[in-house]
């Protein structure tokens, strides 16, 4: 899984291993690139979280 920060004009650290503790959908390469990506991230998230639960 890619950084859902990669592209955005910073450079990942990693690997993505941090998903979104609330949808689990999405990952992270640091606390850094979650918190910038939570503007844009926040609106799908609860939706993302309702499909994760389906899927379950």
């Amino acid at each position: 899984m890619e950084c859902a920060c990669k592209g955005r004009g910073t450079r990942c650290i990693g690997p993505a291993r941090r998903c979104c503790a609330r949808c689990g959908a999405v990952a992270y390469c640091s606390v850094s690139h979650q918190i910038s990506h939570w503007k844009d991230h926040k609106e799908e998230c609860e939706r993302l979280e309702q499909q994760m639960k389906r899927a379950d």
